[in-house]
């Protein structure tokens, strides 16, 4: 399914499989751009995973962080539902490195390496506090780095 939030998409996708065991948590990071939600159940029977869980209540929660457009990291981010801090990490993609900052959960800060669909996140910092995140630019091209990092997830 398919939805608009103004100028970004959001595709629901649920789905049923096995999984190692460090994906199994719930937590979401939000950076404008691309909201990435892991909501679920895990167990560890044969065929234990037969059931639809409904989604993750996602509603604005009142934290503001800052987020990175192409020109910058100084538009603000309103966080949603589970995600009560602010982020700022380097992602490692390809030959490259960019600053992705934003809103995340607990769970997501509290990882000690995130890994989502093949994105690696290093120095992660996380903070309570809206704006917390301050709004320093960073020097790569975020449109350059931002088209194989999209495709790398939704081709995964």
């Amino acid at each position: 399914m398919h939805k608009y939030a103004g100028t970004t998409q959001v595709i629901n996708v649920s789905m049923q499989t096995c999984s190692r065991p460090n994906m199994c948590f719930n937590g979401s990071l939000n950076t404008g751009t691309m909201n990435i939600i892991n909501y679920g159940k895990c167990c560890s029977t044969d065929l234990c995973n037969n059931e639809t869980l409904p989604g993750p209540p996602q509603s604005p929660n009142g934290l503001l962080c800052y987020t990175c457009d192409p020109h910058g990291c100084s538009r603000t981010l309103n966080c949603m539902g589970d995600q009560n801090l602010c982020i700022s990490t380097t992602v490692q993609q390809g030959y490259g490195q960019m600053i992705i900052k934003g809103c995340a959960s607990k769970s997501i800060c509290n990882m000690t390496r995130p890994n989502f669909y093949g994105l690696v996140a290093g120095n992660v910092q996380c903070c309570q506090g809206n704006l917390c995140n301050n709004a320093e630019s960073f020097t790569l091209s975020f449109l350059l780095m931002l088209v194989p990092l999209l495709s790398s997830i939704l081709l995964h």
